[in-house]
């Protein structure tokens, strides 16, 4: 009967724990190195046109700590992605541009949109999904890149 019990109290245990981790998990996917970690909350890739020839990305990073990011730049596949539309996203915290001058602060949000162009020869087609890198530079020097994965949207 006692043994019963422990396995029973175990696995209430182990069912906390596992709805604990599921609650407070952020959304989105993020990527940590040895001193910052970013998420991407959200990030949308809407066609403009219904012949896929333009889209807009609205995308939202979330610096999950400890350190600040003095600096955020994209990149994109060639092969889903007009090269200058994709190096000319800004990411913006506080209302400028963030850099050294103006770090994201740890657990705050910045945001970046823009217009995409697809790949010379390609259009955008709703249901695709399209992956953007996120590369993060920290206060500390250190750097995290992430992938993320946009599924285009009419």
């Amino acid at each position: 009967m006692r043994s019963r019990t422990k396995i029973i109290s175990l696995v209430v245990i182990v069912v906390v724990l596992v709805v604990a981790t599921v609650a407070l998990y952020p959304r989105g996917s993020s990527s940590s190195g040895s001193t910052g970690c970013i998420v991407t909350e959200f990030g949308t890739l809407t066609l403009r046109n219904s012949e896929g020839s333009n889209a807009t990305l609205s995308l939202t990073v979330h610096d999950c700590g400890p350190r600040s990011i003095t600096g955020i730049s994209f990149g994109c596949r060639p092969s889903q992605f007009a090269v200058p539309s994709c190096t000319g996203l800004v990411a913006f915290y506080d209302g400028k541009p963030v850099s050294a001058a103006n770090p994201l602060p740890a657990n705050q949000n910045a945001t970046a949109s823009g217009l995409m162009l697809p790949a010379s020869g390609t259009t955008f087609t709703v249901g695709t999904g399209y992956t953007l890198e996120i590369n993060s530079t920290f206060s500390t020097g250190s750097t995290v890149s992430q992938t993320y994965v946009l599924t285009a949207e009419s």
